[in-house]
């Protein structure tokens, strides 16, 4: 499935209407913290702040409906997940996963049965307070971190090795950069996790079937929140998504030798 950029296979942006004769297009104001606009879409400040791209993405690209409060429901999350190409199981475990940090959002306690128990119940997650949620580690780019940062991804986009394009190594190299400024094992876990889920989402497969990004395709998602140009429905599970996390890894101990 093909997706034009500002689109989705559900939703449709309407074009905007085209200037009258001898009219100019009007300019319209960017905030350089929020370039997509989140802020306006969910009428609330805070939506500037989410940190993840992907979530920044499927609410921009009308794939999640967020109540006035900032919540999502699980049943769009899943939709949502699904949509992006995640496949049944991975899909679920995600889904567990989300519960349990919006049980902690929540302030529920989360350890034992019965903090398992309290996760399960939970119906919804509120995007607002992801900034609260382990989706803030060390090691991370910076690029989506206290909203968008323009430098940041301009660091991110300079570990490409052509020039050109994002590979999985890039990234690699990208990371551990990044958690050598910024220490910690957390960092380099969940920068390897994060990095190898916006690869296999949004990433395009080049002549021998490996994932890659342009720099247009990270600029899109990390500064518009918007699928890359011709953007192509994956499949992503545990196998492929597996093996591009122990990839990086093995990258990085390469690096170290």
């Amino acid at each position: 499935m093909m997706i034009q950029a500002n689109g989705c296979p559900f939703h449709r942006k309407p074009a905007a209407a085209p200037p009258k004769q001898g009219e100019q297009t009007p300019q319209q104001p960017v905030d350089s913290l929020d370039p997509a606009g989140l802020s306006d879409k969910l009428n609330n400040p805070k939506a500037a702040l989410i940190p993840c791209p992907w979530w920044r993405t499927v609410i921009n690209e009308d794939l999640v409906k967020v109540d006035t409060d900032g919540n999502v429901s699980m049943n769009d999350l899943r939709h949502a997940l699904k949509a992006t190409g995640v496949t049944f199981g991975l899909r679920e475990t995600a889904i567990l996963g989300v519960k349990r940090v919006a049980a902690q959002l929540a302030g529920q306690a989360t350890g034992g049965i019965s903090g398992f128990m309290n996760a399960m119940c939970m119906d919804r997650i509120n995007v607002l307070d992801l900034p609260k949620s382990s989706l803030i580690h060390t090691g991370a780019s910076g690029t989506l971190r206290n909203g968008f940062n323009q430098e940041n991804l301009e660091r991110l986009l300079s570990f490409s090795s052509d020039g050109q394009r994002i590979t999985a190594n890039d990234l690699a190299d990208a990371n551990k950069k990044q958690v050598e400024a910024d220490p910690g094992e957390s960092g380099r876990k969940f920068g390897i996790a994060e990095y190898s889920i916006l690869l296999n989402i949004f990433g395009r497969k080049n002549e021998d079937g490996q994932k890659y990004l342009t720099k247009e395709d990270l600029t899109r998602v990390f500064k518009n929140n918007e699928f890359p140009e011709n953007w192509e429905k994956p499949k992503v599970g545990f196998i492929n998504l597996g093996k591009s996390i122990l990839g990086m890894f093995e990258r990085q101990k390469e690096e170290t030798k």
